[in-house]
């Protein structure tokens, strides 16, 4: 992974990118990365991965049903803020091509694949 000091440059967030990301989820080889560097359980890594299958179907459908309504589904680069008091709230890292999300999002102790995939949204 060429590029793994970027995704993990700073202390209070990590990216996900677009590269490691696809309708199911992260790959395995970013999964293992994001357990290396940040010390998040498969758990996570599971729960992030399901809501973000649901969040493509559910994009897939309400822009099947109305268009011109809605956007079709896409990769987005993760921002994902480990430390909130490290970051400024909503801020795009990279402009117009980033989401920026919590990592209590994806924490099945206190998050679930509904309220996860409506942040995706």
């Amino acid at each position: 992974m060429e590029l793994r000091r970027f995704y993990f440059a700073h202390r209070e967030l990590f990216v996900v990118p677009i590269e490691h990301l696809s309708e199911r989820g992260t790959s395995d080889a970013m999964a293992e990365a994001i357990r290396r560097e940040r010390g998040l359980p498969p758990e996570w890594i599971e729960l992030l991965n399901q809501a973000f299958a649901s969040y493509w179907v559910r994009a897939k459908e309400l822009h099947a049903r109305a268009p011109d309504s809605w956007f079709p589904p896409r990769l987005q680069n993760l921002c994902i803020v480990t430390d909130p008091a490290g970051t400024r709230p909503y801020y795009q890292p990279f402009h117009k091509s980033s989401w920026v999300l919590d990592a209590s999002d994806f924490d099945p102790a206190g998050s679930n694949v509904e309220l996860a995939t409506y942040q995706l949204f």
